[in-house]
Formats: structure tokens, sequence, C-alpha cells
């Protein structure tokens, strides 16, 4: 509880990790067998997310100053098959959240955020801005805790979703798994 409260989110999952956060938000929005478009620079974990949850990664250039996709970068990729944007925050810094959201409005936007917990900029947090974030609270990162993880959603749809991928699908009487 104390995340959302933090970053202004209305669901936090407490995960075994970032990767593991990537992963249920990932499957929670359907991406198998689907594209997801998202950057080369980054820690394996983001593209391996991509693949455990069945999706497909498609890599974008980076801005050279930022270490960040940018729609530019994005648009020669973005096709009918793409079902979501996986933009990485690197270093603490921002990728541009919501150009993003204005550009391609029907596609969901995720963030990995696993390098810049409490990160913000004019639009919120770090993680708050797409349809979902993830965090990594692994010893190396800007908060550590040994190893751990949360996701951040403030859709129902998304936290219901991968909540159940969290917890291996224990779902106490619901007939969805």
């Amino acid at each position: 509880r104390e995340i959302e409260k933090r970053f202004k989110a209305k669901h936090a999952i407490a995960l075994n990790s970032g990767t593991a956060a990537l992963h249920a938000g990932l499957a929670a929005l359907g991406v198998q067998g689907k594209e997801v478009v998202t950057s080369p620079a980054t820690f394996s974990a983001t593209a391996s997310a991509i693949l455990l949850a069945g999706g497909i990664p498609r890599f974008a250039d980076v801005d050279p100053y930022t270490s960040c996709i940018t729609p530019a970068t994005v648009a020669p990729l973005v096709s009918k098959r793409t079902r979501a944007i996986l933009l990485v925050h690197l270093f603490g810094g921002f990728g541009a959240v919501q150009a993003f959201r204005d550009r391609w409005p029907g596609i969901p936007i995720v963030e990995d955020a696993c390098q810049a917990v409490g990160a913000r900029d004019l639009h919120g947090f770090s993680g708050t801005q797409g349809i979902l974030g993830a965090y990594s609270f692994n010893g190396g990162k800007n908060i550590p805790a040994g190893e751990a993880g949360a996701l951040v959603t403030n859709s129902e749809e998304v936290e219901r979703k991968a909540r159940l991928v969290g917890f291996h699908g224990e779902n106490f009487g619901s007939k969805e798994v």
C-alpha cells in the first residue's frame, strides 16, 4: 500500500523481481503471438519478459542523449501486429511516455521503470503514466531490497489479470483461469 500512496497508483502488486512484474503485466495485456516494440539498450530481462509472456520483441533505435526509444524511432516498427510499446527508463531518466500515448492512443504503453523507481516528470512518477509500470528493488537498483519487484497500474483489468499471473493462477473460486 505504501507504493500505491507514494507513487499515486491505484494498484501495486508485490512480486519477486522487476522481471516478474514485466512478465505479469505483459501476460495481462495478452501479448502472446503479438509484437512488443522496445529498446535494445537495456538489461536482458526486458526482452526476456516479452518472450516469457509469448510476445515477439521488436527493437527500435534509441536517442543518443537519453538512451531511450522515441516516437520517431518506434514509428517504422508499429503495425497491426503491435500489441504494446515497452518504454525503458534508464539511469533514473525518463522516456517520453506522454508523446507515445498521444501518438498511439490505442496501443498500451508499458514502462520498464526498474532503473527509475521514484523518478518523476511534469506528468507524474515513472511507472504510473502508461497502462502499467514495473519496478525492481534488486540490490543494484536505486531502492535496493535484495531481490524484489512491483507492478503498478491504474487499470482494474490489468491489476486483476497480472495478480493471477503473479500468483500462479490461484484465483480462489474465479472461473477465469
